[in-house]
């Protein structure tokens, strides 16, 4: 015998839940249908928004399916207590109601099954659904849900004509919603806010000022009106690319609502003698600024992520640099070492063996023995020079300038060319400050040699309290500074001079010749790296 069972109730967390996504729901809604011209009360005029339905799709758009129902059941309350409140018909308001709520949840459905996973505002087919969706079907399917309903009940002063239906769901949808996916969108990757100074906010807040002030001002000329509606929508552009999303959809709303009052107090140039004619332009308006904000704002948002994901590549590829130079500079050690451990001590090994063999030799052979052990040597000296220019031992137990001063006389260069040092001994510098200070110049000694055909070549080190200056110049034939500007021996400068968080000047010398400039600021060596003092 099979025993039926009766599913038990929802439990308390359950309820607790569901009360947590219903009474917030129920607080927006009832405070936005406050806020709106309510559309299903008696009124003489048209209305201007109808808020609810954004702010419930503001809170579909993110919240799960199994959340939908109380939200839903939230947003209906919500907006029959302000509707009571009105005194608006119960079952023919609750009717309205249910299917425009309804409608929306289908559009939201709709829109979140079709999104692609980018971001909303980067995308013109996502922005192009919503438009087409929320700003074009919706509206157009509440109409006809409110028209349908008027054939079926009596709605007495509830029905209106079809643009002062669609025309308010429209706006709303289009002012209210990009303004939340904006706000969605900073809060997941506030690394994407653009930069707002006190002084960018407050001329912003003057150029609006002054915008409005314009718009009241009671202009005698009728050529104004079109150039006071074009001022409004280049000053939202500026807003966009200055400030964001947010910023220009608000500063949207917040025009539209101004105008909306301004309007149907005669004021500015969307005002006429019938208050359904202003009540047209007004939305007609706001809608063309909110469609072309929209439109313009995938632009503006792929310029900023672009600008973004260049910046985060730079900082990247910075960071690879400097680890290569860093692991660059460890190859070199290790094989300075073995130059000069290894071979340099076997070649050595091999100059004593000659000598052993010169003494038990003849006079001629003696002679070849000399002149071999004499090219010994000068291989060996090759190699130790060789060995200092990978790894210049030197900086680690003396100071930059007398490494400099080395590095200008034993370097190979042309007997025609002669490289004067003029470097001051100035405050410690830390291992890594003299390491690439000397690479820099060495490169830049390198360079010379290669392409200036100096006759000379200055070397100048100098120090303030708060800086330092390298400067090494040339009176050779100069080069192209552009295509210097590309080659590894420039990029390794530039990257050096990044290191020591200075800047690098390369240009001509009006007396002939370049001129390489690195500033770099002055900081503390590390405990580290200063000399230990014994007793």
């Amino acid at each position: 015998m099979r025993v039926r069972t009766t599913p038990l109730p929802m439990d308390v967390s359950q309820w607790y839940r569901f009360a947590i996504r219903l009474l917030p729901m129920a607080a927006i809604a009832a405070a936005t249908q406050l806020v709106s011209v309510a559309p299903w009360t008696a009124v003489s005029w048209d209305h201007m928004l109808w808020l609810p339905g954004a702010a419930l799709m503001c809170v579909l758009l993110w919240r799960p399916y199994p959340e939908w129902p109380a939200c839903l059941l939230g947003a209906f309350l919500g907006a029959m207590v302000s509707l009571l409140v009105h005194r608006a018909p119960v079952l023919e308001s609750a009717g309205i109601l249910t299917g425009l709520l309804l409608l929306v949840a289908v559009a939201v459905w709709t829109m979140r099954s079709l999104r692609r996973c980018g971001p909303p505002l980067e995308d013109y087919q996502q922005v192009s659904l919503f438009l087409a969706t929320a700003v074009a079907a919706l509206p157009l399917a509440s109409a006809g849900w409110i028209h349908l309903l008027a054939g079926v009940v009596d709605l007495p002063g509830l029905i209106a004509a079809w643009p002062s239906l669609v025309l308010p769901h429209a706006l709303t949808y289009l002012l209210v919603v990009p303004l939340f996916v904006g706000l969605r969108a900073l809060q997941r990757h506030p690394e994407r806010r653009p930069p707002l100074t006190a002084c960018l906010a407050v001329l912003d807040l003057a150029l609006l000022l002054i915008l409005w002030t314009a718009w009241v001002w009671p202009w005698s000329s009728p050529v104004m009106d079109p150039l006071l509606i074009l001022a409004a929508t280049m000053f939202l552009v500026w807003t966009l690319l200055t400030l964001g999303t947010v910023s220009a959809f608000l500063t949207l709303l917040c025009s539209a609502l101004l105008c909306m009052a301004v309007s149907s107090r005669g004021w500015g140039p969307l005002a006429y003698s019938a208050v359904e004619h202003t009540t047209l332009a007004v939305q007609l308006w706001a809608l063309s600024e909110g469609i072309l904000l929209a439109l313009l704002t995938v632009l503006a948002e792929q310029r900023r992520s672009s600008r973004l994901s260049l910046g985060l590549a730079s900082v990247r590829l910075a960071d690879l640099t400097g680890r290569m130079l860093h692991v660059q500079e460890e190859e070199r050690t290790r094989i300075a070492r073995e130059l000069h451990d290894d071979i340099n001590q076997s070649l050595a090994s091999v100059s004593i063996q000659l000598s052993s063999l010169k003494r038990t030799t003849d006079a001629g052979t003696r002679e070849q023995v000399e002149k071999l052990q004499e090219q010994l040597l000068s291989v060996s000296g090759d190699v130790r020079r060789l060995s200092h220019d990978l790894h210049p031992s030197l900086l680690r137990y003396t100071s930059l300038a007398v490494a400099l001063r080395g590095l200008c006389e034993g370097c190979h260069v042309p007997a025609r060319t002669r490289i004067q040092c003029d470097v001051a001994d100035g405050p410690p510098l830390d291992e890594d400050q003299k390491l690439n200070l000397f690479r820099i110049a060495q490169e830049a000694i390198h360079n010379i040699n290669r392409h200036a055909h100096a006759q000379h070549a200055w070397i100048t080190l100098r120090f303030d309290a708060a800086a330092g200056m390298l400067e090494v110049q040339d009176n050779g034939i100069g080069v192209d500074v552009g295509r210097a500007s590309r080659g590894l021996g420039m990029i390794s400068i530039e990257e050096r001079a990044r290191l020591l968080g200075g800047s690098v000047l390369f240009e001509r010398r009006q007396e002939g010749g370049s001129r390489l400039l690195v500033c770099f600021p002055m900081r503390r060596p590390r405990i580290a790296d200063r000399p230990s003092v014994s007793a």
